[in-house]
Parts: structure tokens; C-alpha cells; sequence
């Protein structure tokens, strides 16, 4: 299937480079996938095609350069708490979602828990959470809310473990809008996605901050 992106000039830039080819134009850039993406949910996703789309349309706290460098992304900032067991992050300002929500504190909190909650079905990134506090208690529905997750403030948040986790800042998460689900349904996880048989549209990038 083709997959047709259109999104800023440096993402397509990015992608041009690591799989060696040109946009067809400033705006567009097409590259194949070799199955459909089995849903398009940042919460649930399981499989490398969905992976291959999500990553150009969500980010987590940080990015990965093609030299294997790990560089803030959605966290500018982070560091040790003073028990060793956590980070705390700054969160970058200015950044919004396609819904034009800004991008805060309680996106990052809404994501973990919605990864964890009971009978959400929580796929790749379920697993960086394991170190939590609180995490087995909300997966288990012994808790509403992941005990370990402390919002600060708008743009800052602590990230409490039960034993030390120090890559937990380069983990692979997709932070969403925590408002989009109440907004528009379950399938407004995947707004800006247009999905058929033979392309993905990619109409504008979800989370804009460069």
C-alpha cells in the first residue's frame, strides 16, 4: 500500500534522508508500507506498520537521531529525583494538538493511565511502565489514577519507579490530547487519519512545536 504524508518541511526532510528518496514536491512525500496498519491508535498500537505511521503523527518525550542520539522532543528537560527512583520533566511550551488543545502535564498523565487502565488494551509502550508505582495496582483496577505520576504543573511532571529506570526518558511513548476522546469518540484518536485500501492521508501533524 502507499502511504502519503503531508506535514512540515523538516519531518519530511528527516524522512527523505533515512529511506533515500525525494518528496515529490514541498509538501509530499510518499513511501510504502508492505501491509495496512492494523488501526491507527497510539494507545493500543501492537505492530511495526501502525508504528511506522503513528511516529510521524504523535511524539513522546524525546527523539532519536539517525546517529543513535537521544535528543528532547516533548520534554526539554529532565532530571533525577533526589531518591533516584524517577525523573522529573519539563514539558516544552508551545505546543499544541490538531484539536489546537495545548499540549500539557495531563496529556503525559492521561497517556500512562490509559495504557494501563483495565481492559484497555494497551500495546507496545504498555511495557515502559512497568517500574511505576502504582502501575500493577491500575492495571489490576485496584486504582483510578497512576499512583507514581505527579503533575507539578502545566509543563512539569514526576515520574516516580519502584526501582531505578534510567532510560525511561528515551522510552517510546505517543502522547495524545487528553480531551480528544471525550470530544469526539474513540475514533478521534485518529482524526487527521484517513484510511482506505491503498493510502494512509496524513492531512496535518497532530502535536506542532518546530
Amino acid at each position: 500500500m502507499a502511504l502519503r504524508f503531508v506535514g512540515g518541511a523538516s519531518t519530511l526532510a528527516v524522512l527523505a534522508a533515512l529511506i533515500g528518496v525525494a518528496p515529490a514536491d514541498a509538501k509530499t512525500l510518499r513511501v510504502n508500507l508492505n501491509a495496512d496498519p492494523s488501526q491507527m491508535d497510539p494507545i493500543t498500537y501492537s505492530e511495526l506498520n501502525s508504528y511506522q505511521v503513528l511516529e510521524q503523527v504523535y511524539e513522546g518525550f524525546t527523539a532519536i537521531t539517525p546517529d543513535g542520539k537521544a535528543v528532547p522532543a516533548l520534554a526539554v528537560s529532565w532530571t533525577p529525583l533526589a531518591t533516584g527512583n524517577g525523573f522529573r520533566f519539563k514539558l516544552r511550551e508551545g505546543v499544541k494538538f490538531h484539536s489546537g488543545r495545548a499540549f500539557t502535564a495531563k496529556d503525559v498523565k492521561y497517556t500512562f493511565e490509559q495504557l494501563l487502565k483495565p481492559g484497555g488494551q494497551g500495546g507496545l509502550s504498555a511495557q515502559f511502565l512497568a517500574n511505576v508505582v502504582g502501575a500493577a495496582d491500575l492495571k489490576a483496577g485496584k486504582a483510578t489514577e497512576l499512583a507514581g505520576v505527579k503533575i507539578i504543573d502545566d509543563h512539569t511532571i514526576e515520574v516516580s519507579f519502584t526501582k531505578p529506570d534510567v532510560l525511561f526518558p528515551i522510552y517510546e511513548f505517543f502522547f495524545m490530547d487528553s480531551g480528544i476522546v471525550a470530544e469526539l469518540g474513540k475514533c478521534g484518536v485518529g482524526e487527521c487519519l484517513n484510511v482506505n485500501q491503498q493510502y494512509i492521508n496524513v492531512s496535518e501533524e497532530p502535536i506542532a512545536w518546530y
